[in-house]
Order: C-alpha cells, then structure tokens, then sequence
C-alpha cells in the first residue's frame, strides 16, 4: 500500500480492482491505470483532518505523512508530522506539530495540544508506543514520540516509567549512527543530566560517621559515580547541560567539604585533641572547595563566550559565597592529630 499526497488529501493505492474504488482528480497530473490483474489502482481519497492543517504560500498542508497500522485494528492509519521552522518541507528538527488520524479521517490524537482526559492521554500513549516500535526509522521522527512519551509520563507522575523513557531517549541517540542529528543529541543530554539526578542525591544523603575512613570510602565511590555520569553528560556538547552538570560537578566537591565539616567527631579526645582535630579537618577540606571553586569559575567563565543562564547565575552566587572563606583562611601549625583516615 503506497500513500500519494494531494493538497489536504491523500490517495490510497491498492494492490488488485476494488468495487469500492472511485476515480481521483488530480489537476496537472496523468494517471495510467493498468487494469490487468494485480496491478495498483487509485480507489480511494483519505481526507486529512481540517484541524490538521495549516495554509501556506501553496493551499493547505498537513505536513509530512507516514502510513501504517497505529491502533493495531488491521486498517490503515496516518502519522502526521510538521517541523517547527520551516513547516512546508519539513525542514526543522523539533515538530511544532504531531498527530494521527484513521483511513476514514477521524482524528486520534494531536499532540500539538495539553489535553486534560485522561482517556486522550491513554490514546496516544498507545500509538506513540506503537511507533516507537513498529517504525524507529526515521529517527528524526520516532525520537519524537519518544520525547512525548517521556512528558505523558512526567504529567501523569509515573516516575518508574519516566526513567525507563529517559534511558529509552539516551539509548535511542546511542545507537542511532548516521541518523544521529542535533536534536537526537540535545534530547538525549538532557535525558542524561536528568538521569544522574538519583545518584546525586544517593551522594548528597550519605553522612560521615565513624570510623571517618570506612564511610569516606563509601563517600568517595558515590561521589565518583556521580562524576561520571556528568562528565557523560558534558560529552554531549550541549551548552545548557554543559552549564547545569559543572554546576553540579562543583556542588559536589562543595558538598564533599561540608560534609567533612560536619562528620561524626571520634568520642575518645580530649578537649585538646578535638580541637587539633577540627584543625585538621579544615585542611583536609581545603582541597575539595577549591575544585568547587574552579568548577564554578569554569561556568562563569562561559559569559566571555555569551553563555549565560540560570546554572552560569548560580555559580556566580556560589563564588560570591566562597571566595571570602576561601582567603580568610588562617595559616595553622602544630598538629597533634596526623591522620583522619
């Protein structure tokens, strides 16, 4: 079965004669119907729906069409899909438009619009999985239902199912090859970044306890998993999730600090070796905030380049917050405690 487009319609080819086929006119166009058995004849016009299209410079468009079996009933369906930018060719990466609708024209689902019933929602929940699964080619195409499937979860407030669709977008970039493009990469980015958000805060609710060196060590591998996954992210080269994971690097180092600050004193000191203690701490801090620090420098320095959003901000105020601390730091001596762990 093969789909011609028309202006706002379409022409459904079949295979074989059908009672049921009507001639279509086509104005500039020839049509040469063999009628010998087997051979393909125009019997149908399909109609697309009137909220679908828009009206450029040429009549009406739809945008660009695919075909296949959306609802899984045997009938034919049709995937409607419009770029942002350049809507007449399809031409942009990110649709500004998705929808489907039936061989008779009725529409299914349009995912240009924040539909409220939760029946809508389920609707096209299953033709976008539907896609995903019958037709991940093109990519430029079924990465986007992807995306959408990702936001269906987060609005209905699914968060098992919202990291399966995270995972399903970085995987899908992954394996893409040569249909990799841009906005393949900045969804799976982000994806990515949202991703490391567990282990984050797996790091940042570990506390230092006693034995100090047992629970650094815990600490120390936490914090190590976290940094791979942003420095995963970074490797996108996307300049917002570049942004948002150096923020997050340096919070990091920062929080590793504090929380060395803050760890569970040795009960067996006296006044006296409690406070070489704390002296001690300080120090062992000292290297931690200072890669907080040059991580957050990195981000500002961004602004030279024109980069500056909400995590460039943000690492403004850090500094702005640190670096007093940082040089009001006083030289000490005459440790007794020599090691913390």
């Amino acid at each position: 079965m093969k789909v011609l487009l028309l202006c706002g319609a379409l022409a459904v080819a079949a295979s074989g004669a059908d009672e049921n086929r009507r001639p279509i006119d086509r104005k500039g166009a020839e049509m040469h119907q063999d009628q010998a058995r087997g051979s393909p004849v125009l019997y149908r016009t399909v109609r697309v729906p009137a909220e679908f299209l828009i009206r450029g410079k040429d009549g009406p468009f739809g945008g660009d069409l695919r075909i296949g079996d959306l609802t899984g009933n045997g009938r034919a369906d049709f995937l409607v899909y419009r770029a942002v930018d350049n809507f007449c060719d399809g031409g942009g990466m990110k649709p500004c438009f998705m929808g489907a609708f039936t061989i008779d024209g009725e529409a299914l689902w349009k995912a240009a619009e924040l539909y409220k019933q939760s029946a809508t929602i389920s609707s096209e929940q299953r033709v976008l999985e539907s896609i995903v699964a019958k037709y991940p080619d093109p990519l430029s195409e079924s990465i986007e239902a992807r995306f959408r499937l990702l936001e269906i979860a987060e609005a209905n407030g699914d968060d098992e199912l919202r990291l399966v669709r995270l995972r399903d977008l970085v995987a899908a970039d992954a394996t893409a090859g040569a249909q990799r493009s841009d906005r393949s990469r900045f969804l799976a980015a982000k994806a990515s970044l949202e991703l490391t958000e567990p282990l984050r805060e797996r790091f940042v609710v570990f506390k230092l306890n006693q034995p100090l060196a047992d629970s650094m060590k815990l600490k120390r591998a936490l914090m190590e998993e976290v940094i791979d996954a942003y420095t995963s992210a970074v490797d996108y080269g996307v300049a917002e999730v570049t942004t948002a994971a150096t923020y997050r690097l340096a919070e990091v180092y920062e929080q590793l600090s504090t929380d060395l600050m803050d760890s569970e004193r040795p009960r067996d000191l006296d006044a006296e070796a409690l406070e070489q203690y704390e002296l001690l701490l300080e120090e062992q801090t000292f290297p931690f905030e200072e890669k907080a620090i040059d991580l957050y420098r990195a981000n500002t320095d961004r602004t030279i380049d024109g980069v500056y959003d909400e995590w460039v901000r943000r690492s403004f105020d850090r500094l702005a917050a640190l670096m007093p601390a940082r040089y009001a730091k006083a030289e000490r001596s005459e440790d007794v405690v020599t090691s913390l762990y």
